[in-house]
């Protein structure tokens, strides 16, 4: 019985082939088997937390109205904080007053600390 290099190398591929095959089917197993593993967890959080869920999505429409009046209230707010902020009339003067009273008493101040030197 003489074994051809062809017929050899053919074995080895249909073999490596079959090998493949064998190791994607366990592996295609073994992840079903983990999602099913899953999905029972999933099933017995849902059964378990049922009937808060249904309030949370029942109470969903009425968040999102509270919602809604607040962005509305603060967009009324911000806008009246905006139109006060920027209508009134610009404080230069009163700031350059009060920084030349400080000025006209720190210049009071260092002559009282120099003379007493």
């Amino acid at each position: 019985m003489l074994i051809d290099v062809n017929a050899l190398l053919a074995f080895l591929a249909v073999f490596i082939g079959v090998c493949l095959g064998f190791g994607v089917l366990v592996l295609l197993i073994i992840a079903l088997v983990n999602i099913i593993k899953t999905l029972r967890k999933v099933n017995k959080l849902l059964d378990n937390n049922g009937v808060s869920i249904d309030e949370a999505v029942k109470k969903l429409p009425q968040l999102i109205g509270s919602i809604d009046k607040t962005v509305i209230s603060v967009g009324e707010t911000s806008e009246s904080v905006r139109d006060t902020f920027f209508d009134s009339s610009p404080p230069s003067d009163t700031v350059s007053s009060i920084a030349g009273i400080i000025e006209g008493v720190s210049s009071v101040v260092i002559s009282f600390l120099s003379r007493r030197k």
